[in-house]
């Protein structure tokens, strides 16, 4: 938690941000996108509003995992002065694909680890099991699936750009396959990998933003249907990891992108899909947390966390998730550098396509303080 001192110093820093919006908290978190006004000023609510949705955020920080920081003592806040002449700016945001839409995080300065969500522009169709990957000023939507009207899903080939500032898709090539439930990130050299997808095995291609052009590179050597593949780039080699997927048992493979080849990593020590992986960059780890263990029929979401350090013979244990929330696979995932946080969102505890129970919590992992803390801390997603 930052100190009243170092948040006001983080506020004037961050009025240099690009692409940065004023906002204040309503009742839940959620602001309408009516309630967007030109110039990206979005309705702050009431001072009355916006001291109760602070008492909240304080009460939340009291429900923390043992061991998080205490929550902000109700005097400090008093001692601010009027909040009205106080607009907090927004430096980051998470953005996750929902059915229809996205619905972005705003990550506000953690003074009472305060989070807030607000709505997007909708995707062009309903899209579920989307991969997406952001450079910054750009979210890449790839693939996933749309409904076929009758209760079933079809996998899809689309692939969107959507520009954070102006709020608007734009149509890119189609994958090379459909691809639902793949697993995608941007590599050290600018391009964006797509690896797996229901039915498609090792299949994996490449996107380069600057052409627009995909490029087929050579598949990985996965027993997986492809279907909820994890997909990490390792920030000092460039070489991408691919961990796990449906029927892949405990695999990890390695790709090279300049020679084009893959290789054998150390396996997993279960077998794991849906699950969050992390290249955790302050102790150079690669983490795997969450997922379903185990096989369709004897498995089960799984709250572990386990990691592996660069030139390591074996993956160990590590902090697990929560357990005042529910086990989980197939959450939206992001990890955030200037806060040294990972948000974990959503998800389920079903196998089935689409089939309940869903979530709309956050859990965040702070790496650096080796805890979790769970949806308490983060309003829930409104679209559930």
């Amino acid at each position: 938690q930052l100190g009243l001192d170092e948040s006001e110093h983080l506020l004037r820093d961050l009025e240099r941000e690009p692409c940065s919006s004023e906002v204040g908290l309503r009742d839940g978190g959620f602001l309408p996108r009516g309630d967007r006004l030109p110039g990206r000023r979005c309705h702050r609510g009431t001072a009355r509003e916006r001291t109760q949705q602070e008492e909240r955020n304080d009460a939340h920080a009291v429900n923390a995992i043992p061991g998080a920081p205490a929550a902000q003592d109700p005097r400090r806040r008093a001692a601010r002065g009027p909040l009205d002449s106080r607009p907090m700016r927004l430096p980051r945001q998470l953005v996750f694909a929902a059915a229809g839409g996205l619905c972005a995080m705003a990550l506000l300065p953690r003074t009472a680890r305060a989070h807030g969500w607000f709505s997007s522009a909708p995707t062009p169709a309903g899209l579920v099991q989307a991969a997406a990957v952001a450079d910054g000023t750009t979210i890449y939507v790839l693939g996933g699936a749309i409904s076929d009207g009758a209760g079933g899903l079809i996998p899809t080939a689309d692939a969107w750009a959507y520009d954070v500032c102006a709020e608007t898709y734009a149509p890119l090539d189609d994958l090379p396959a459909p691809a639902k439930g793949a697993g995608a990130v941007l590599g050290a050299d600018g391009l964006i990998y797509v690896s797996g997808g229901a039915g498609r095995g090792g299949a994996l291609d490449s996107f380069d933003p600057t052409t627009g052009v995909w490029t087929a590179r050579a598949s990985a050597p996965s027993a997986s249907t492809g279907w909820e593949v994890a997909l990490i780039g390792d920030p000092v080699t460039g070489e991408l990891h691919r961990l796990g997927g449906e029927d892949a048992g405990t695999e990890h493979l390695v790709y090279d992108p300049a020679s084009d080849a893959w290789s054998m990593g150390v396996a997993m020590p279960s077998q794991l899909l849906g699950a969050g992986a992390l290249w955790e960059p302050s102790q150079d780890v690669l983490q795997v947390f969450g997922g379903w263990e185990g096989t369709h029929a004897l498995g089960g979401t799984t709250r572990g966390l386990f990691e592996l350090a660069r030139g390591a013979p074996a993956w160990v244990p590590g902090p697990s998730m929560p357990t005042t929330s529910p086990s989980r696979f197939q959450f939206a995932g992001g990890w955030v550098a200037s806060e040294g946080i990972y948000y974990a969102s959503g998800g389920s505890t079903s196998y089935g396509d689409g089939a309940a129970p869903w979530f709309g919590d956050t859990l965040t992992w702070e790496p650096g303080t080796a805890q979790w803390f769970d949806g308490s801390f983060t309003n829930t997603n409104p679209l559930g």
